[in-house]
């Protein structure tokens, strides 16, 4: 809990770091002594995207390919000149006030399709979906003058001194985070993260730019701030996915065998190693078939991670561990043993539930509910801590499984240490 508001903090402290650069910039020193470093800075954030976009193919993630393609157009231009001031005319105000419209539209067209592959006719819709409405936003911009389109293009509602962009731009991003919510592909959960927290940094891009109605050298490296931030915040989304695919379990969600592994290399001079075993597995994957299988190692994974007290790792098929770092062995086996009878006290529903889940009815969830099939699931465990005559974690393991047997032949449902 405390990992996740700490997370939740630093997130909306890089999402305002761009508004407190923004606030603090004319105490910083001028920009304008070396211009070639400026323009060389000015490439920073192309770099950021273009690996952003790189990664996500390797991915087999083709939105973020071309999210990264989005950003970089908007990056392109919302700051489009490296020269010290530029008065903007009536026409470009308008072409940043009809970017900020289409770009959030166009990450709505982005992601309410599916996951498919980069060539094809998918490929082909979406990459218009990243080109067309810039083009489209130059085009009108030409011929747009004063009066024009005026609840489209200003701000009847929200009138304020610091806001320059449509009103209407506020109701799609209320209709994008509404789709992220309802969108419930895990496999890119990190990446829409990213994209939440860069949309406050590229909303004030956009408003400040327009706000000014120039581009001097600060508003300039402000917007290089700004989208340096989002390329950041990209790239450690990308970093995140490609970590959890390393070392996350697919099926259950917790650490794999790889991340037990590395985990072991970090163990000090006293821990305990639990080794844990679904009973009659096997039989209930005969009797019940792969899926409801796959259910109750789900079912039983995130149990343990939820009441073990420790990190909890998919060792293999059916088994699992968790490891204590610096705990006492009695209150192992107490933790343990209060995870175990828990475990046999819960009601494991087969996977008629879906059926549940999709009745329109009350009577008909009424119905599924007096049909669901039923059943206990247990599990064993076996316990050991390292000794002088068990030094290495291996020889730990191979103690733990050997309790673990004996918990089996002892009748399952159980925990047992063995004395070393």
């Amino acid at each position: 809990m405390k990992k996740k508001i700490f997370k939740i903090v630093l997130y909306v402290l890089i999402a305002l770091s761009p508004l407190l650069y923004y606030q603090f910039r004319k105490y910083l020193p001028a920009y304008n002594r070396r211009p070639m470093v400026y323009e060389i800075l000015f490439l920073v954030p192309y770099i950021f995207y273009f690996i952003t976009a790189f990664l996500g193919i390797k991915l087999n993630q083709t939105r973020i390919f071309f999210t990264s393609l989005l950003w970089v157009n908007i990056y392109y231009l919302i700051n489009n000149s490296y020269l010290p001031y530029i008065d903007f005319d009536f026409n470009q105000i308008q072409l940043l006030k009809l970017l900020s419209l289409f770009i959030f539209l166009t990450i709505v067209l982005l992601y309410v399709f599916k996951e498919k592959y980069i060539l094809g006719l998918y490929g082909l819709v979406r990459f218009l979906f990243v080109f067309a409405p810039i083009v489209l936003a130059v085009y009108l911009a030409k011929d747009i003058t004063p009066g024009m389109y005026p609840y489209l293009m200003e701000h009847p509602l929200f009138d304020y001194d610091f806001w320059f962009l449509p009103d209407l731009v506020l109701i799609v991003l209320i209709g994008l985070i509404t789709l992220f919510i309802l969108q419930k592909d895990k496999s890119i959960h990190h990446f829409k993260y990213a994209i939440y927290v860069n949309l406050l940094p590229l909303l004030l891009s956009l408003n400040f730019t327009v706000g000014e109605g120039k581009i001097y050298i600060e508003t300039g490296i402000f917007n290089l701030f700004s989208f340096s931030i989002m390329g950041v915040v990209f790239l450690y989304a990308l970093y995140r996915m490609y970590w959890e695919k390393v070392y996350i379990d697919e099926l259950t969600g917790i650490p794999n065998r790889r991340a037990f592994d590395e985990y072991l290399k970090k163990l000090g001079r006293k821990y305990t190693i639990a080794m844990i075993d679904i009973d009659h597995f096997k039989k209930f994957n005969d009797t019940y078939g792969h899926t409801e299988g796959d259910n109750v190692l789900r079912f039983v994974a995130k149990h343990i991670a939820d009441e073990a007290d420790g990190p909890a790792f998919r060792y293999g098929g059916e088994e699992f561990s968790v490891i204590y770092k610096g705990a006492q062995t009695k209150h192992v086996l107490k933790v343990l043993d209060i995870m175990r009878d828990n475990l046999a006290s819960k009601i494991f529903y087969l996977r008629i539930s879906e059926d549940i889940r999709k009745s329109k009815t009350k009577k008909d969830r009424r119905r599924n509910h007096a049909n669901t099939k039923m059943a206990k699931v247990t599990i064993s465990v076996g316990v050991a801590h390292k000794t002088p005559a068990k030094k290495e974690p291996h020889d730990v393991i191979v103690t733990a499984d050997k309790a673990l047997y004996k918990a089996k032949e002892n009748g399952r449902n159980q925990v047992v240490k063995i004395q070393v």
